[in-house]
């Protein structure tokens, strides 16, 4: 296989593995701001919350990306 093809294959897996972890966690950090409101009469700013996830995710991102890739590379020379 070309070596194309696995960094198209490691970016897609990474672009779906972070994306689910965005939909998963900024609505999570948007409830957890109505439950402090709530409880403890004070509430914290969902978007900064929000901005610090992405920026995580984006280095995450990044990461995993590198993980894949270097791991199908390695399997495809031992193949």
């Amino acid at each position: 296989m070309n070596i194309t093809i696995y960094g198209v294959v490691a970016g897609g897996f990474t672009i779906i593995i972070t994306t689910a972890f965005q939909l998963v966690t900024i609505p999570m950090v948007a409830g957890l701001s109505i439950v402090s409101a709530n409880v403890f009469d004070s509430t914290f700013s969902v978007t900064t919350a929000s901005f610090y996830l992405v920026a995580f995710s984006m280095v995450f991102s990044v990461g995993l990306f590198t993980h894949i890739y270097h791991r199908a590379l390695k399997g495809a020379r031992h193949a």
